[in-house]
């Protein structure tokens, strides 16, 4: 996340479910964390939320590991 800018982000560790990929447990996954993760970023600048998951895609999703980006407007409330 450091290389990318993100200053804030949440990680799930424990993620499982199932897809066109088949069945994914909470073992396996990203190498580092040593399960399925999800990992959630939120970043008001539209652009810049485009460039980030362009890199993370291109970086992890293209073909290292399944993933999902979303890019979705949202309404943060503290």
């Amino acid at each position: 996340m450091e290389s990318l800018e993100i200053k804030a982000y949440t990680i799930y560790h424990d993620v499982s479910g199932q897809g066109q990929r088949g069945m994914r447990s909470i073992s396996g996954g990203l190498s580092r964390f040593g399960e399925n993760i999800r990992i959630e970023i939120i970043i008001e600048d539209e652009e810049q939320a485009v460039e980030v998951a362009e890199k993370i895609y291109n970086k992890y999703l293209s073909s290292r590991y399944a993933g999902i980006v979303y890019l979705e407007k949202i309404r943060v409330v503290k």
